[in-house]
């Protein structure tokens, strides 16, 4: 079954998110399924992450997500003092558990545009490449 069948059926929809993080030559990679994932060379280890809604708050066709990690997250603890260097780039693939033809397709991609900590918790706020590349 492919990615789109999968992601319409009601009883075979178990959709896995796959999260890449890329900090100059840095790369990350996490999964939002209880085991690793292996994809495309990379192996996503599984983390707690809970993504948010993507949204289009300021209503020009950006599409913002927010995803929650615990406080001492290896990437928001990249935030805490400063802003790194380079641009971290976010990119967020979906796949189905059982898709048997094991199709994964890029979800969304944008910049991670800041952490905002809460409690526990700290909050990835990411945005579209587009909505970066406007504020230039």
């Amino acid at each position: 079954m492919t990615y789109s069948a999968s992601e319409s059926s009601i009883s075979d929809g178990a959709p896995i998110e796959l999260y890449k993080f890329l900090i100059g030559d840095e790369v990350y990679t996490y999964t939002s399924h209880y085991e690793a994932v292996v994809y495309s060379g990379a192996t996503y280890l599984p983390d707690v992450l809970k993504r948010g809604d993507i949204s289009n708050s300021k209503g020009d066709g950006s599409s913002v997500i927010s995803l929650e990690v615990a406080r001492d997250h290896e990437i928001a603890i990249r935030f805490r003092l400063f802003v790194p260097n380079h641009k971290v780039q976010v990119t967020i693939f979906r796949k189905h558990r059982n898709d048997l033809d094991n199709e994964v397709v890029q979800y969304w991609r944008g910049i991670l545009r800041g952490v905002v900590w809460k409690g526990s918790v700290a909050e990835i706020e990411c945005e579209p490449f587009m909505a970066s590349l406007k504020r230039m």
